[in-house]
């Protein structure tokens, strides 16, 4: 009998401690899940979704330069910038092709749309077309009455006698390309957020050049808000479209808390040219936390698998100092980029302070060049040539590191930042990134102090986002440590970045 008890008790004893174990297992999965920065996590309340949206919507991510108004309420902007927007003029042979979805009593836009822009109007309305729109200019406009629907695999009835799709209504008008989307109202049971979701899954949305359409919260539901940030954040990182204009209902919409019954009218358009800034979304809420979060998950994320680098030291001596001191540069440099490198082989150095190369040719086949750059208090940058006789050339320098970047076959940039984050700003305006094959950047990745610490470190990772617009993937990160450096007592926040062209990988 005691037998029997002592297999009961250890039996017992045996599952607490695997109900211990999974436990912890759980617990440990958990943390880890939590612990990685992830943009569509679920937040802990309704007004914490609630204001994650509103930070979304309310920050525009690209600027427009050139834009048409549509009314004095301006509550939507065509962009016309000849750089990132819709082409102002057209021949006859080129007309815009502008679809208008479910317009409702404000008609400005298809009114300027149709007489300023040489488009040709294509308006569906669930109903009967109301009398005022069917005189905006009739003669370059036509109208449907038709019920638009989401692309729903799963609703076999989505193109029937009275609702249709945009993909069926395109096929039909035999449109490859839409100039201008606007999706203004749909019928009752349609969610607008639905509309759009469809139009980004099955590609649609590649279709459209700028899109425009309303965002109206008539309840504070959580499941509804983070529909509709799920969708958004798809419409940036997926279909690659860029915020440029928000206006709202009421001004008090646009505060720090969503409220009930608030209309947001958004213009967007389609994925600007990389030499474009684009600054990105907040990172969740915005606060610095999920900002240094979301840096540090694109930091240890990197592209280093089977990348061969080849070390190569370069000795420079440094002009500022008395007497002369020298410094030696270590850079990791692509051995596939060196193996292709012909005679105009060129490694730019480009630092703050005023140097010389001593080895002109560190490793055969690629020449070295210095330059020097200075950030004026107006933000504006200087970026001259070193001279061995008189430090520093006079003549500003930008457009002569152009050219020897243009005219060298392969090209591999080393940039010293520090703070100075102004400087690659420049370089990426300039387009020059679409000229190098592999970039190193080194600089203060994290700010330790200064006000708006989370804008800085939004500020940052765009900019190391617009580096690989240039089809440039970052696959090597290092973080200097304190012995690397000629100081000690504070932790190092110095960060080697190595970026190479995506022919590499």
């Amino acid at each position: 009998m005691m037998n029997i008890f002592q297999g009961l008790r250890m039996r017992k004893r045996s599952v607490l401690s695997g109900l211990c174990f999974l436990s912890l297992l759980y617990a440990g999965v958990q943390f880890y899940i939590q612990d990685d920065y992830s943009p569509l996590q679920l937040l802990s309340s309704v007004e914490n979704e609630a204001s994650r949206l509103l930070r979304f919507i309310s920050q525009p991510h690209v600027h427009c330069n050139d834009s048409l108004a549509t009314g004095n309420s301006s509550k939507w902007l065509i962009c016309v910038d000849a750089e990132i927007g819709i082409p102002f003029l057209q021949s006859d042979d080129q007309k815009l092709i502008v679809y208008s979805v479910g317009p409702k009593k404000d008609y400005s836009f298809e009114q300027i749309a149709s007489v300023n822009l040489s488009t040709k109007l294509f308006v569906f309305c669930h109903d009967e077309c109301p009398k005022d729109l069917m005189h905006v200019n009739p003669s370059k406009a036509t109208f449907y009455k038709t019920v638009i629907v989401p692309n729903d695999p799963a609703d076999f009835a989505r193109n029937s006698f009275d609702s249709q799709t945009l993909n069926t209504v395109i096929k039909t008008l035999h449109h490859n390309i839409i100039h201008i989307l606007k999706l203004d109202t749909f019928v009752e049971d349609v969610e607008s957020s639905e509309v759009l979701r469809f139009l980004i899954d099955d590609s649609f949305i590649q279709s459209v050049q700028e899109l425009h359409f309303v965002v109206k919260l008539d309840k504070l539901d959580e499941d509804f808000i983070y529909s509709w940030y799920r969708v958004l954040y798809a419409l940036f990182t997926t279909a690659g479209f860029r915020l440029f204009h928000t206006s709202a209902s009421d001004s008090l919409c646009l505060q720090d808390t969503i409220m009930e019954s608030c209309t947001y009218y958004l213009s967007w358009i389609k994925k600007p040219p990389p030499h474009v800034f684009v600054m990105y979304p907040p990172a969740i809420d915005g606060s610095r936390e999920n900002e240094e979060d979301r840096l540090l998950n694109y930091l240890h994320n990197t592209k280093s698998k089977d990348i061969l680098f080849t070390r190569v030291l370069l000795k420079s001596v440094s002009f500022n100092r008395n007497p002369r001191a020298f410094d030696a540069l270590s850079l990791d440099l692509s051995t596939t980029i060196l193996k292709k490198s012909a005679q105009s082989c060129h490694i730019i150095i480009l630092r703050s302070t005023a140097f010389s190369i001593s080895d002109k040719r560190p490793i055969e086949g690629c020449n070295a060049v210095s330059f020097v750059y200075s950030v004026k208090t107006d933000g504006s940058v200087l970026i001259n040539a070193v001279s061995e006789l008189s430090r520093v050339s006079r003549k500003n320098q930008d457009t002569n590191l152009l050219e020897i970047v243009k005219l060298s076959e392969k090209t591999i940039m080393f940039i010293d930042l520090h703070e100075s984050w102004e400087v690659l700003g420049l370089l990426s305006a300039m387009a020059l990134p679409k000229h190098l094959d592999q970039v190193i950047v080194r600089g203060n990745i994290f700010p330790t102090n200064g006000r708006s610490i989370h804008s800085v470190l939004r500020n940052r990772y765009s900019e190391l986002q617009r580096l690989q617009e240039f089809s440039l993937s970052l696959v090597k990160t290092d973080q200097m440590s304190s012995t690397d450096l000629k100081f000690s007592g504070t932790e190092s926040n110095l960060y080697i970045l190595n970026f190479v062209k995506n022919y590499v990988l």
